[in-house]
């Protein structure tokens, strides 16, 4: 279809372009959240707020049952690019309704069984008596958004395949804008953590619809119906989704056992501490998320590309690492006066398990690009031996050195987990893409290293200032101008001149201001 082809872009403005919608939803997320922790745990408590961190440890969205989609969702986005790329409408509309019924009949059996396991999981936890049939509906409830969010993002992988990314935001903007409405009502009307589960129910529903509406619209050939259904299509899907998911259950699953194992062998308010130092590692680990957001697509539709896939790592890499390193680094710098002035002086505390977190989460940008495009290449047999080894070494010291560090044991785990398999993951890349270490620290790495001494000088002598001054507002300016100095050492002294001038033309097209004439046509 030459309508298909005709879209195609130069795949540096097409993957930024998507990025920075991705961001622009990100970054408003974050805001949300930011806004509603203080909120939540004020008119909750520090014990009920607690119980509910746990509970949503149980969502689609944020917690363990993300993975309850098996990889279908993400298969389906890869297979939606590859036929668009052949411009095959047919094959695009054959996956979209196989993957979203795939994704329905899994929520429609997951859901029973996980609300029935409410009780046994707040038996699990540390509920204090009088909470525990609050916390069970909580639980339930909970867990029943399932049933909507699981074929929810059938019409997701639509936008994605499709690399609608500006729409796709636009839609998780309005369901963290419902949910945080719901949420406010809820507890500002006095109403505790089951009325709270009943609120992001319902705001879970409107976002279904909202998605359908959504895929129609952005991508008008898309369509869903029972007659595309295709027992072939399954075979291919769950062929690649079957290994991603077993990628992303082993690498991403410590998020939510660092908060079950502070659960189960501390107590609920330990859980507070650690969510609170969770947000200001989720504010930077945003970065690393939005770098990969739009790359699955991108590289599948690219995957006949050698020398554009080579071209994407290494510049992918290297604006990860430029963009994401300096705000993990203000957030170590700065971590104590932002808590203090965010949350107030009783989560103070959390402030050391919040640098911990942050210093754990940097040596991850330096294979989050290069890992995102082994998966849309379906190179994930050894990814999935190393993400088994970084679970076992993670899950085994978290239990282990909490009974001796407490909150801060579980975050040195992963640390040290993380550090041991970032060498190997690096190899498999390179290799695969056949890029030299010589080239790969040159173009990734050595680049961005000015940047962050200049930023650690600029951010420690600010750091009285963040102190004395008692004000969020003054804390967050004083650590985005260390930022903005470490960004400025990078483009000025870190970029040679033919590195800065793609990056400004990449940046041109981006925004419209240039026109791609190497678009394919």
């Amino acid at each position: 279809m030459p309508a298909l082809r005709r879209s195609a872009e130069d795949s540096d403005t097409r993957v930024v372009r998507n990025t920075v919608a991705n961001g622009a939803g990100a970054v408003a997320g974050v805001l949300i959240t930011l806004v509603m922790t203080p909120l939540l745990i004020d008119r909750l408590g520090t014990e009920a707020y607690g119980i509910w961190i746990l509970a949503t440890t149980l969502t689609f969205g944020f917690g363990y049952l993300s993975f309850a989609d098996l990889g279908f969702e993400q298969a389906a986005a890869r297979y939606v690019a590859i036929a668009r790329a052949d411009g095959d409408i047919e094959q695009m509309n054959r996956v979209l309704s196989t993957g979203f019924f795939i994704l329905a009949a899994i929520g429609l059996v997951l859901t029973p069984i996980f609300m029935a396991l409410a009780v046994p999981l707040v038996d699990l936890f540390n509920v204090p008596e009088d909470m525990r049939h609050e916390a069970t509906w909580a639980f339930a409830l909970v867990m029943a958004q399932l049933a909507f969010e699981l074929p929810g993002r059938g019409f997701a992988s639509a936008l994605e395949g499709a690399q609608r990314f500006g729409v796709l935001q636009i839609v998780r903007l309005v369901q963290g804008i419902l949910i945080a409405v719901a949420m406010a009502v809820t507890v500002l009307t006095g109403n505790g953590i089951a009325v709270l589960g009943a609120a992001t129910l319902g705001a879970t529903i409107a976002v279904f619809v909202l998605g359908w509406v959504a895929m129609r619209l952005a991508v008008p050939d898309a369509r869903i119906t029972p007659r595309l259904f295709s027992r072939t299509v399954v075979r291919e899907l769950w062929h690649f989704g079957s290994r991603l998911f077993g990628f992303r259950l082993l690498s991403s699953v410590y998020r939510q056992l660092d908060k079950t194992i502070i659960g189960v062998a501390l107590a609920a308010s330990f859980v507070t501490t650690y969510e609170v130092a969770n947000k200001l590692y989720g504010s930077a680990a945003l970065v690393q998320s939005l770098a990969t957001s739009s790359l699955v697509p991108a590289v599948a539709y690219s995957r006949a590309n050698a020398e554009k896939l080579r071209a994407i790592l290494l510049r992918g890499s290297n604006y990860t690492l430029a963009i994401a390193l300096p705000v993990t680094l203000a957030g170590i710098i700065f971590a104590s006066p932002l808590i203090r002035t965010w949350i107030g002086e009783s989560q103070v505390q959390a402030a050391l398990p919040a640098q911990l977190l942050l210093l754990s989460l940097a040596p991850g940008f330096l294979i989050a690009v290069g890992q995102t495009m082994l998966v849309a290449l379906g190179r994930m047999n050894e990814l999935l031996i190393l993400a088994a080894l970084w679970t076992a070494i993670n899950v085994g010291l978290s239990i282990w050195f909490v009974q001796m560090w407490e909150i801060n044991g579980v975050i040195v785990a992963t640390l040290i987990a993380t550090v041991a398999l970032v060498p190997p993951n690096i190899w498999l890349f390179l290799d695969e893409l056949d890029v030299s270490l010589w080239l790969w620290n040159r173009a990734v790495v050595l680049p961005v290293i000015p940047g962050l001494v200049v930023q650690g000088a600029v951010g420690y002598g600010l750091l009285q200032l963040a102190d004395d001054s008692g004000s969020l507002v003054v804390v967050a300016l004083l650590g985005s101008v260390s930022i903005a100095v470490a960004y400025a050492v990078y483009w000025f002294v870190g970029l040679d001149g033919p590195h800065r001038a793609a990056l400004t033309q990449t940046i041109r097209r981006t925004v419209g201001l240039e026109h791609d004439v190497t678009a394919p046509r």
